[in-house]
Parts: C-alpha cells; sequence; structure tokens
C-alpha cells in the first residue's frame, strides 16, 4: 500500500503489546494512499531497544525480546 515510502510517511508505534503501523502518501494531487496496521507482539518486546528503518520503499522493523529477569533469593533474617 506504501510502495516507495519515506520514512517521514510512516508511523511505528508499540504499546501494551501492540504494533501499530500507520502512513501515508499522496498518489495524485486529489488521490492519497494509507495503511493502517495493528499487530499483537505480545509484552515482551523490549520496545526501548525496537528499531525501524525504511530503504528502497521497504519497511524493516527490528523488535527485540525483553531479557528475563532472574529470581532473586530473598534472605530471611
Amino acid at each position: 500500500a506504501l510502495a516507495d515510502a519515506k520514512k517521514n510517511m510512516i508511523t511505528v508505534k508499540i504499546e501494551d503489546g501492540t504494533l501499530l503501523i500507520e502512513g501515508s502518501r499522496q498518489i495524485t494531487e486529489d488521490m492519497e494512499s494509507s495503511i493502517h496496521k495493528e499487530l499483537g507482539v505480545g509484552r515482551d518486546i523490549d520496545e526501548i531497544n525496537a528499531s525501524a528503518k525504511v530503504e528502497n520503499g521497504i519497511l524493516t522493523l527490528t523488535l527485540p525480546k525483553k531479557k528475563k529477569k532472574k529470581a532473586k533469593t530473598i534472605k530471611i533474617n
């Protein structure tokens, strides 16, 4: 839907385990193409280190998983 899109034409967000991709581009003076996609990605995505890039009209997302936290042993006094 957004072939040849530039990075300023696309918005990517991750919120509450949902990936949201939105974008639009002008095709002609009175015609616009837009996209709105929502994908469930789970809550184990590391939102801080997620990244996106557009190259040759192709959107590439990197969505690393959060590192698992080790259980902490609590000393009993």
